[in-house]
């Protein structure tokens, strides 16, 4: 999206800075959504976060706050662990995906960072196939339709 719509060109190899300004820009649209829309969105700040973190973790720890006040502006955040059954192009950095993947279960089952435990978000883990990540997905939309913010939760299924 940064790419297409606002000419944004990223380094070949996957860098902070990089993953940072797309942190950048995932909040500012975050904060520009008015609180009543109901939006999804394809990555959460924490997604970001989890990058930064494998490439430099004092650039992450230094990102924390930002990304636990964004998560603020959530709902819900669906967490969709790394799928073995799905062939990764080598040109989209693989082991880079799966250090991500091992981020992004530590700090949403182990709540690393305390992001979790602090932000009022429900956390649903999705696994399975496409169809059961849907149903998973769907069950959680409509276990409480009037829901506008729960406290952290992280369901396995």
């Amino acid at each position: 999206m940064l790419v297409e719509e606002f000419g944004e060109e990223f380094s070949g190899e996957p860098c902070v800075e990089d993953f940072y300004r797309q942190l950048q820009f995932n909040i500012d649209r975050l904060e520009q959504r008015p609180s009543e829309a109901r939006v999804i969105y394809e990555r959460c700040p924490i997604d970001f976060l989890a990058y930064i973190d494998v490439l430099d973790s004092q650039a992450a720890q230094a990102s924390t706050a930002l990304v636990s006040n964004a998560i603020q502006n959530l709902n819900m955040t669906v967490y969709l662990p790394l799928d073995p059954t799905i062939d990764v192009p080598d040109d989209e950095f693989p082991r880079l995906r799966e250090s991500v993947d091992r981020r992004l279960s530590a700090i949403f089952r182990e709540d690393e960072f305390g992001i979790i435990s602090s932000c009022g978000v429900l956390v649903v883990e999705a696994t399975g196939t496409t169809k059961q990540r849907l149903r998973i997905l769907e069950e959680a939309l409509t276990s409480d339709p009037n829901q506008t913010r729960s406290p952290a939760t992280l369901r396995k299924v």
